[in-house]
């Protein structure tokens, strides 16, 4: 089963997720963590491209499992008919947990300048963002969602992409010294 989450969304999730889980049916559930995609890209590419410090709601420091959208396809890819898969929920994160704060550390090292990365308190709203948004960032601030990866990635022979990968090959040459 997926673990208990913290946060409405994905606890609503694992929720609907549950009469297919207790079905006869022959299933797959992908049950991906953060999507770089989506939370590194609404946090940094987009104040970065619009030349505007990043914000990060809370401090920062809690780490979590981002993974790549095209990670989660090669896992759906590869659990078809993938007998490791059938009747599974698969926890899905990165290659390792990463808290905002490292991940700011990665764009200044792609980047070659620092970001001057303002830290706000719980509470606050995000600039270019809706305000459910910013309330789901400040959650990410109560907890740590490390997802073991290892045996999985083994499993469906996955590689992962790791943030700096993931950064290198989102943020525009032109933007980078």
């Amino acid at each position: 089963p997926a673990p208990a989450r913290p946060i409405p969304f994905p606890a609503g999730q694992a929720k609907a997720d549950a009469p297919l889980r207790a079905s006869e049916l022959r299933h797959t559930i992908l049950d991906p963590n953060l999507f770089m995609d989506v939370w590194l890209r609404m946090i940094f590419g987009m104040a970065i491209a619009q030349g505007r410090p990043p914000t990060v709601v809370g401090e920062g420091r809690r780490k979590h499992s981002f993974i790549a959208q095209d990670d989660v396809r090669a896992f759906a890819q590869a659990a078809i008919g993938n007998a490791a898969a059938i009747g599974k929920t698969l926890v899905l994160g990165g290659p390792e947990p990463i808290a905002f704060r490292e991940a700011a550390g990665i764009y200044e090292k792609v980047l070659g300048h620092p970001l001057g990365v303002r830290y706000l308190p719980a509470g606050t709203t995000l600039p270019g963002v809706p305000e459910a948004v910013s309330a789901l960032a400040a959650m990410l601030d109560t907890y740590d969602s490390p997802i073991p990866m290892e045996a999985t990635a083994q499993t469906f022979k996955v590689p992962l992409t790791s943030v700096e990968a993931f950064v290198r090959n989102s943020v525009p040459a032109g933007v980078r010294r």
